[in-house]
């Protein structure tokens, strides 16, 4: 089910008042009591013909005048796959359910999602804005080729292209980039730059940070990871940061952390060291 539970209120015992289809345990509403034997908080339940939840409402018992009031309603919408295509949230005011956020999602014809769409009602503008919204490609193997985060346009009412970061990979499936691009008005332009390295192990061995400039990519920094198992089952990794100095043209040791843990991966030592007058330093 994709609705969360409620906050407890008190020490809670639950009474179901009556099950749709016990066989499917689809239950269609239970009331929360207090350790008193007072009700506090009813909840309905609603089901696709799949069995599918596609509603549930909250409500909180008023003991003074004995009536009962809505606090919060979520709605949903599946495909014939199961995925939620929408969903949408109300809160109860003025004995009615005033909508005030809403997700949408798109899924291509292999299932995987291309777009997220999140939207909160604006009282004051008397409209719908939406707050995120995130559009994905994939590549032949249905790896992330592409994640694309766009901006609220006030001006149009609509989304707009912002940013977005462009991966590529290795014969090995691995990640071999990952380019941050920024949307100009009309066309995408590079902004920094990730590139991984591995071991013979698949294991990430050396990741170098790049910067956009004079249409070119420039080197910044460094970080070389190394893999070290103990005789006793403890291992460690040491990430050692270099900073590119364009004086020289090469890399400038800067900075190294060293985590240990132990054969059970628990963190048993944490050190960062900096690099100062030709030699390791603890900070």
């Amino acid at each position: 089910m994709f609705f969360s539970s409620e906050r407890p209120l008190g020490l809670l015992i639950f009474a179901m008042l009556s099950i749709s289809a016990i066989a499917q345990h689809q239950t269609d509403s239970i009331i929360k009591i207090d350790r008193e034997g007072q009700m506090v908080l009813r909840s309905y339940f609603t089901y696709d013909s799949n069995g599918y939840q596609t509603s549930v409402m909250h409500y909180t018992f008023n003991r003074k005048e004995q009536t009962w009031s809505g606090t919060y309603r979520e709605e949903a919408v599946y495909d014939n796959d199961g995925r939620i295509t929408s969903k949408k949230v109300s809160y109860w005011e003025k004995n009615a359910w005033v909508e005030m956020s809403r997700e949408s999602n798109v899924f291509d014809s292999k299932g995987r999602r291309t777009l997220h769409d999140v939207r909160k009602w604006n009282r004051e503008r008397n409209a719908w804005i939406g707050t995120e919204c995130t559009k994905l490609e994939y590549n032949g193997l249905g790896l992330i080729s592409s994640m694309s985060q766009m901006d609220w346009d006030e001006d149009d009412n609509d989304w707009a292209e912002d940013h977005r970061t462009v991966i590529e990979y290795n014969e090995n499936g691995l990640e071999k980039s990952r380019t941050e691009q920024k949307f100009n008005g009309s066309e995408w332009g590079n902004d920094t730059r990730s590139l991984y390295e591995y071991n013979d192990k698949k294991k990430r061995s050396r990741v170098t940070s790049e910067k956009w400039s004079g249409n070119q990519w420039r080197p910044v920094e460094q970080t070389a990871i190394t893999y070290l198992a103990q005789s006793n089952g403890d291992n460690s990794v040491v990430k050692q940061i270099s900073k590119y100095d364009e004086s020289t043209g090469s890399f400038v040791d800067s900075e190294r952390n060293t985590v240990v843990n132990d054969r059970h991966n628990n963190e048993i030592l944490s050190k960062t060291e900096r690099f100062k007058n030709g030699r390791w330093t603890i900070s």
